[in-house]
């Protein structure tokens, strides 16, 4: 790496002979002083080069990742002078790496992320035991290849970080091996720390946690009176009904992103209508696969009608993967969303042309963002579709919605015979005009003015039809 030339020169200065020497020194001296007063982010994968770091002076450096640290790690990290570090990065950690961690003198330490394989309950424990009064950023990573019984977020609740903003908790197999649940430790539920030690909180995301009523409870009574960002993303099971009553409860009145994706039942679905947050601007359900289409006839009225009440500052929604139908989008356009920009309705079979029909009659000047992806739009669907007074309108996916149907199998020899006929054609006449895809025709009729991105992925489209297309949104990114 680098920081090994630069600070092997002098020795190799020694084998060139003393009339260049000097000229020579100077300028690896130069170099080298050059690359310490403008690194900002350094990254080891051998930890055994840190002490070639540290005797160097990094005055600009921000931020530093560390891959496999080892145990001597952390005091050499002590040792250094850093006067701008302000995150750290360490991959492959395991637990005798978090036991060091936490015991180094790490007083300037900001943001800290850290993965391991083995993120358990004694581990998560180990890391709240860090004496870390800076810290605002916190984002813990578990890989794992085996059978692991991952901790949750109640076993940092002990933690004293004051100025903590941010925290990211997340689990994940890449072998896709099953992690072991349990439920928190009893003694949490018992006591129920007040969390008013992270009184700074802004954003919180749990992915792939045990999350359970005793877990909401804990959280819902901390007293985050700057959250802003919550996600909840589990891997098996869902928030009930309680879960989410409780989550509505809570007083975050700065509250703006709610992600929730895999995580609802039809029921707690419904309770989100008694969520007072007024601040809200971004609301994911994506992946709710327990909301078949035939329920949403009863969870819209419940919820969606009154969107305008509950959340006017909405401006993104995602309701992919829901099974959301056209009686649901009758009740989603009522809701009345003036401010809604994106709205995802991807990867929704019961979302076709009868649906589209209902969608077009939402009154959201100023969306930007509409995502259609695998739903059954076809043809007639699109002709719905462009009827759309989104004038705003600048990203538009339409990928695999069967828009434009494929040609119809042939034999290999009617292939073979058809190229022979083509090749020995006269070729057409200059005036004579290419025919134009139906499809193709019917987006031209839109009243999108602003649009710069469409995606048209297996929709069986040619190169071709870009140039009619690019002929009226000369800017236009189109995926075929």
């Amino acid at each position: 790496m680098l920081s090994d030339l630069l600070h092997s020169v002098p020795a190799l200065l020694e084998m060139i002979c003393p009339a260049h020497s000097a000229v020579l020194l100077a300028t690896s001296s130069h170099l080298r002083s050059l690359v310490h007063h403008s690194a900002q982010q350094v990254h080891i994968k051998d930890a055994d080069q840190l002490p070639l770091l540290v005797r160097g002076g990094w005055v600009q450096l921000q931020h530093l990742r560390l891959w496999a640290p080892t145990e001597k790690t952390f005091t050499q990290l002590a040792a250094g002078n850093w006067s701008s570090l302000q995150r750290l990065t360490l991959g492959h950690s395991e637990q005798l790496v978090v036991d060091n961690l936490v015991k180094a003198d790490l007083p300037w330490l900001e943001t800290l992320r850290l993965m391991t394989s083995d993120m358990c309950a004694a581990t998560i424990s180990q890391v709240a035991s860090g004496q870390w009064p800076e810290l605002q950023t916190l984002m813990l990573e578990c890989y794992s290849k085996k059978f692991v019984t991952p901790g949750s977020i109640l076993d940092l609740a002990p933690a004293q970080w004051p100025k903590l903003e941010k925290l990211n908790l997340r689990y994940w197999n890449r072998d896709g091996a099953p992690l072991s649940r349990q439920a928190p430790h009893p003694a949490w539920r018992d006591k129920l720390f007040p969390g008013n030690s992270w009184s700074a909180l802004q954003m919180l995301c749990l992915s792939g946690l045990k999350v359970d009523c005793g877990t909401i409870k804990w959280m819902t009574s901390a007293h985050w009176p700057s959250l802003e960002d919550l996600t909840v993303d589990l891997d098996e099971g869902r928030l009930d009904e309680e879960c989410i009553w409780l989550l509505t409860q809570a007083h975050w009145p700065k509250l703006k992103t709610l992600f929730l994706p895999n995580s609802l039942t039809i029921a707690s679905v419904k309770q989100l209508s008694n969520g007072r947050w007024p601040q809200l601007e971004s609301l994911d359900l994506g992946g709710c696969l327990y909301l078949y289409g035939l329920a949403w006839p009863r969870i819209f009225p419940d919820v969606f009608p009154c969107t305008k009440q509950l959340w006017p500052c909405l401006k993104s929604l995602d309701l992919s993967a829901t099974d959301i139908c056209a009686e649901g989008l009758v009740e989603l356009v009522k809701g009345a969303l003036p401010l809604l920009a994106s709205l995802s309705l991807s990867h929704n079979r019961f979302v076709d042309a009868a649906a589209i029909e209902q969608l077009v009659s939402g009154e959201w000047p100023l969306l930007e963002v509409l995502n259609l992806a695998d739903c059954d739009v076809g043809l007639v669907g699109l002709q719905h579709l462009v009827t759309g007074n989104w004038t705003l309108l600048t990203d538009l996916n339409l990928a695999d919605c069967r828009i434009c149907p494929a040609a119809a199998p042939q034999h290999t020899v009617q292939l073979l015979l058809n190229q022979v006929v083509d090749f020995f054609a006269p070729p057409p006449a200059a005036s004579s005009p290419r025919p134009q895809t139906e499809a193709v025709s019917v987006l031209l009729q839109s009243m999108w003015p602003q649009l710069m991105r469409l995606s048209l992925y297996q929709n069986h489209f040619k190169h071709a039809d870009i140039a009619d297309l690019l002929h009226k949104w000369p800017d236009l990114q189109v995926t075929i």
